[in-house]
């Protein structure tokens, strides 16, 4: 539990980074303590899909890149 609250915080920070580039996650809403906490589920949430679909393509890129051991041998 503990890691993954260190990697959500370091994924929340660390979008800061590069702020000229194009944003996809909104400021935090800190009108009130439910606002809050919503505005940073939504905003874990795309990050979790963004991060979940690049992850798909690398892996698509990598299996189109990558042959099995067995296929060099034929």
């Amino acid at each position: 539990m503990n890691r993954f609250v260190v990697v959500v915080l370091l994924l929340f920070l660390g979008f800061g980074v590069g702020a000229e580039e194009e944003f996809p996650l909104k400021p935090a809403d800190i009108s009130s303590p439910r606002a809050t906490l919503n505005s940073f589920m939504e905003n874990c949430t795309t990050a979790y899909t963004i991060l979940r679909d690049e992850g798909r393509e690398l892996a698509d890129e990598r299996s189109r890149l990558c042959r099995p051991h067995s296929a060099y041998l034929s």
